[in-house]
């Protein structure tokens, strides 16, 4: 099985998340929003807010699954 670094191209994760999701991600990371709290070969946990979204927390979980690339988030719909 391949591990979260190999699957996790920009392209994938752009086929997972929505233009607008993408769009905010980058601008939370940018802002230093983004603590990744638990991490190894196929899965990373991270807790965002902060930036646009000051009043919001979310987690956010992307994990290596029996089909791939697989995530959670807290805060969006699929």
């Amino acid at each position: 099985m391949a591990s979260l670094v190999e699957l996790a191209s920009s392209k994938a994760v752009e086929d997972l998340a929505t233009p607008s999701n993408i769009r905010l991600g980058r601008e939370l990371a940018e802002d230093g929003a983004v603590q990744v709290f638990a991490a190894d070969v196929d899965r990373i946990q991270a807790r965002v807010g902060g930036g646009q979204s000051a009043t919001q927390s979310r987690r956010v979980d992307l994990w290596v699954g029996e089909h791939g690339l697989s995530w959670s988030c807290t805060c969006t719909k699929r």
